[in-house]
């Protein structure tokens, strides 16, 4: 299974998926006006990944803004995500937000009421976040 990365755009999130690593991120703003497109291979490859017998999820998400598309194909991924968690694969969702960012923070916890999947809410400040800048340095 090959890695999986997208560079960030204006209106597009950076994604690094990685199989050997076993974790996965998607970091950045989310508004992009055709959400599928975006995100659909996305879901795919983790639907291929966890149907790997050595298959671990952990979804490390930090939007820095997220539109009510993504929202919706979020709750897909999650679902889908979901019914493996029924088959016994571990997956956990590391759900970052700016520490003054309350509408984030409840989004993320949204999700987990909507999912059986474990969410852990990460605050951050974003003036000190290196990570921010790129996934792939």
């Amino acid at each position: 299974m090959r890695v999986l990365y997208l560079p960030p755009t204006e209106d597009t999130p950076e994604v690094l998926l990685e199989p050997g690593n076993k974790i996965q991120k998607i970091v950045g703003r989310s508004y992009t006006d055709n959400t599928e497109m975006f995100y659909i291979p996305i879901i795919n490859w983790m639907v291929d990944y966890c149907a790997l017998p050595e298959a671990e999820v952990n979804l490390h998400l930090k939007f820095v803004y997220l539109n009510t598309s993504t929202v919706k194909i979020l709750i897909h991924l999650f679902t889908k995500l979901e019914a493996f968690v029924l088959k016994g694969l571990p997956v956990q969702i590391f759900w970052y937000y700016s520490f003054d960012d309350d509408d984030l923070l409840e989004t993320g916890k949204e999700f987990s009421e909507v999912v059986n999947l474990t969410f852990y809410y990460i605050p951050y400040n974003p003036d000190d976040d290196d990570e921010q800048k790129t996934l792939s340095q």
